[in-house]
């Protein structure tokens, strides 16, 4: 049974964490700080502190002494429900968390799977559901209040961005596998958390037998195949 490391929003983490047991994988879920619904299996992590990005590694590596795939999850539609005001401290919190508690996760994983033998490569899974942008609702003429605030925009492309590119970086390194995995809030496919995570650990267990090398980004519902270098 392989593990995986779902870091995910408190509700997302419930929902990947049952599915992947599904899909013969232990899941630890890494929750950003304390709260109620965190799981017995689950590991704090404090996304604006890089030595907290650390620690949650090795406590999951001395838990489960190896970690085989680490999945990521940007929920912009749920970020932009809880963050529609445009000020300061909110902008700050997600440069923090969202944007650099990313980074410093990634790098840290990184670092860690260097040191294993390149034929047990782990997998990393950068996943983002979309929402709408403003200026996308402008220019198609719908409702402004669908749309990301500014900041949560920022923070979705920045996300977009260092996890293709980190990819690319990384990818003749032969350090790890990526993954990139979009959907947005207009697929009728893929509404709920659930719907997605199913896609999602069918499509690993799929496209292990078919993956040779590359990076792109993959649309929710499609079928593995062959990679080439940054398809769309």
């Amino acid at each position: 049974m392989s593990t995986i490391i779902c870091a995910t929003d408190t509700t997302g983490a419930v929902c990947f964490e049952k599915i992947a047991k599904e899909h013969n994988r232990q899941a630890i879920p890494l929750i950003d700080k304390q709260n109620t619904q965190s799981q017995e299996d689950s590991i704090c992590w404090r996304k604006e502190s890089p030595i907290s990005a650390k620690t949650a590694i090795i406590k999951a590596e001395k838990k489960y002494k190896r970690i085989d795939e680490v999945l990521y999850y940007f929920n912009e539609e749920s970020l932009c429900k809880a963050m529609k005001s445009v000020n300061a401290h909110d902008c700050l919190k997600i440069l923090e968390e969202e944007c650099a508690g990313f980074q410093f996760l990634v790098l840290e994983l990184l670092s860690r799977f260097s040191e294993q033998k390149k034929e047990d490569r782990a997998k990393l899974i950068f996943l983002i559901r979309k929402n709408f942008s403003l200026i996308e609702l402008l220019q198609n003429s719908m409702d402004l209040s669908l749309g990301s605030a500014p900041h949560v925009s920022a923070a979705a492309a920045s996300f977009m961005a260092f996890a293709e590119n980190i990819a690319t970086f990384y990818e003749e390194k032969g350090i790890a596998d990526f993954y990139l995995v979009h959907t947005d809030c207009a697929d009728e496919n893929f509404k709920s958390d659930e719907e997605l995570a199913k896609w999602l650990f069918q499509y690993l267990d799929e496209s292990d037998a078919k993956r040779k090398s590359g990076v792109q980004w993959i649309k929710a519902g499609s079928r593995a195949s062959r990679f080439s270098l940054f398809g769309r």
